[in-house]
């Protein structure tokens, strides 16, 4: 219809978070292997079963990103320069990762 404007949005994932280096660091050395309780966290939650409190002891509530992170937001940043993408406004998760990549990234 005359008048009408569509608007474009753009759904971007965080780049690379702490936490998601800590679940490949664990998925790598096969650490749900040590407990029978981690290797049923493991078939229950996934790679993710590393992040639970009770497997580390390490809270990741609000994880920065890790150097490679904000090199794909950099990276993130750079194509959608040169694909000539821009924004009228960008919504956030109040997360420290996901406020990284869009500082860097968009």
């Amino acid at each position: 219809p005359e008048g009408l404007r569509c608007k474009t949005v753009h759904l971007i994932r965080h780049a690379e978070g702490t936490h998601n280096a800590a679940e490949l660091e664990a998925e790598r050395r096969q650490r749900f292997m040590k407990r029978e309780e981690w290797r049923a966290l493991r078939e229950t939650h996934g790679v993710a079963f590393y992040l639970l409190e009770s497997v580390t002891g390490l809270t990741y509530w609000d994880p920065p990103l890790t150097r490679l992170g904000r090199r794909q937001a950099a990276k993130l940043r750079r194509e959608l320069t040169r694909s000539n993408v821009t924004f009228d406004a960008i919504f956030s998760s109040p997360f420290r990762r996901t406020l990284q990549t869009a500082m860097i990234g968009c």
